[in-house]
């Protein structure tokens, strides 16, 4: 087995590498965290690689690690770096592009799809145990080894808590095991899991892009495990880029679009894709639910909160919070009379579906657009009524650190909300995706 260097100090990232090297790529990988250890380990071991973020807590550590790789050791810099850096095979702008990581390391180790393939593995695939407690759930069959014996220890979606983890721990289990046609799914399932655990400050922009988008993917994972089915997702896909390939042709409200398209990584982003999904779901399981009303649902997403600026805006959802927020008091007013605002903008938009701009003034249950109601009035559309769910049900989702999406115990505390036979209803379609 080839065997590689990495310099990182961040654990999570250091974990992201380990597994992806050693399932993908068969490497082994050994970390160094500072300077010091880099020399030693330079020192005590032979390396095939070594792979080392440019910039690490604002020094340029490409240039040490260079200066003290007297044995020229082939070099593969992660991350912004000072400059083009040079005499380095390649450079991975982008840390949590793991494919790239993974591609450029074989390539520099001769090790090529064939070889891989060619290569002998074990029926079962072991995993250290300590990487249990980034899951909370098992995604295929595991086994832990009992007696020289692989035993069956959890089977797909069975919960995982810590409490089980440190019982496994403290009966001296190292590793446990998928098999070998799973391996893939148990290791990309727990990269993700890393992946959204890292904290911006953590990131460079280009990572803070590529975990957003890491993060969107496994919000949409959690509906489909729920069943959202696929159909669905990629129909409200479709429908969602067609409003977005038409927004970017209304000139009026373009500074409002691009605030929204140009930060990918931001809630308001995520929330619109998401919500359009969840939206998109209600609609179908609806008797009266069509194609048109789908279009119209993806529509209302793109623009129900055009007129908010910021993720902090976004994520207001009552008038104690706006209240609670620390807003200045201009941003409070763009919050209280956002959907409001976004009504008049859609009423200037071509083509956009009937009824569009009223649904929109109400989707926070307020006829008039302004703040946020407690009750909801007889009045409500009954498309506001599907957007006013949905965009409950997006919160639960993006704000839901398990792995499963815990839906009964969801459905049940927006049932506290949404008290009327209207909203039941509604309300029954989502019963429909639990497992």
């Amino acid at each position: 087995m080839k065997k590689a260097l990495l310099v990182e100090r961040n654990a999570k990232l250091e974990q992201l590498y380990y597994l992806n090297l050693r399932v993908y790529a068969g490497i082994d990988l050994e970390v160094a965290r500072t300077p010091q250890e880099v020399l030693i380990t330079l020192n005590e071991s032979q390396y095939d690689l070594i792979i080392v973020r440019g910039i690490l807590e604002g020094k340029n550590l490409l240039t040490f690690v260079q200066e003290k790789n007297k044995n020229n050791i082939p070099l593969i810099v992660i991350g912004p770096t000072k400059g083009s850096p040079k005499d380095v095979l390649a450079h991975i702008e982008g840390g949590l592009d793991l494919k790239a990581v993974v591609q450029q390391s074989a390539k520099a180790l001769n090790i090529t799809a064939q070889s891989m393939a060619n290569e002998k593995v074990p029926d079962y695939f072991s995993i250290p145990v300590h990487f249990m407690n980034y899951i909370s759930y098992a995604p295929v069959e595991l086994y832990l080894e009992k007696d020289n014996e692989l035993i069956k220890s959890f089977t797909p979606k069975e919960k995982i808590t810590r409490e089980k983890v440190k019982e496994i721990v403290n009966l001296s289990h190292t590793s446990f095991y998928s098999h070998k046609n799973d391996r893939l799914r148990i290791v990309n399932h727990i990269s993700s899991e890393l992946i959204a655990l890292l904290e911006e400050s953590e990131l460079s922009k280009k990572e803070q892009l590529q975990a957003a988008e890491s993060n969107f993917h496994l919000a949409k994972q959690k509906l489909q495990d729920i069943g959202v089915d696929e159909e669905t997702i990629a129909l409200s896909t479709k429908n969602l880029e067609k409003v977005k390939q038409n927004a970017q042709s209304y000139p009026s409200i373009k500074s409002l679009i691009d605030n929204l398209l140009n930060n990918q990584s931001s809630f308001l982003f995520t929330h619109t894709q998401i919500l359009t999904y969840v939206a998109s779901h209600i609609i179908k399981n609806l008797d009266w639910g069509n194609d048109e009303q789908l279009e119209k649902v993806a529509f209302i997403a793109f623009f129900h909160d055009i007129a908010l600026r910021t993720d902090e805006q976004a994520q207001i959802r009552s008038t104690k919070q706006l209240k609670e927020s620390g807003l200045s008091i201009v941003e409070q007013k763009i919050v209280e009379k956002h959907a409001q605002v976004a009504s008049e903008i859609v009423q200037r938009v071509p083509r956009s579906p009937i009824g569009a701009d009223q649904i929109i003034r109400q989707h926070h249950g307020s006829l008039n657009g302004i703040g946020f109601s407690e009750h909801y009035t007889a009045n409500l559309s009954p498309v506001a009524i599907v957007m006013i769910v949905a965009e409950e049900f997006t919160h639960f989702t993006l704000n839901n650190q398990d792995d499963v999406l815990p839906v009964k115990e969801i459905i049940g505390e927006m049932k506290k909300t949404f008290e009327t036979a209207r909203f039941a209803k509604i309300l029954k379609t989502l019963e429909k995706i639990v497992y």
